[in-house]
């Protein structure tokens, strides 16, 4: 549901924008074209474009903009990610007792 631009997007409450970024990773997967996309301050952000009959292809380097509707938007509760570890651990303990029990 991201969509990439080659010029910022207009202000649109409806919207959220990431940007300005710079590609440095395209791949093409059949169906799709995976963009790495380099956002300052963000990190590494991969967009995934279906290949259609129209639309731009962006070159490695290239400087966009990467957008998508806000009903594609969801928060995360904050303890989600002290959850998670916590599940891999009692994961990774389990493993280990039954390896110790066979």
């Amino acid at each position: 549901k991201l969509l990439l631009h080659a010029t910022a997007p207009a202000a649109d409450a409806d919207q959220n924008v990431l940007g300005p970024g710079r590609i440095t990773d395209v791949s093409f997967t059949g169906v799709s074209t995976q963009y790495l996309v380099e956002v300052p301050g963000v990190g590494t952000v991969t967009v995934f474009a279906q290949n259609l009959v129209f639309g731009a292809v962006y070159p490695v380097g290239v400087e966009v903009w990467v957008a998508w509707h806000r009903e594609h938007t969801f928060g995360l509760d904050s303890d989600a990610r002290a959850d998670a570890a916590e599940g891999d651990e009692l994961a990774a303990a389990a493993s280990v007792s039954s390896d110790e029990a066979a």
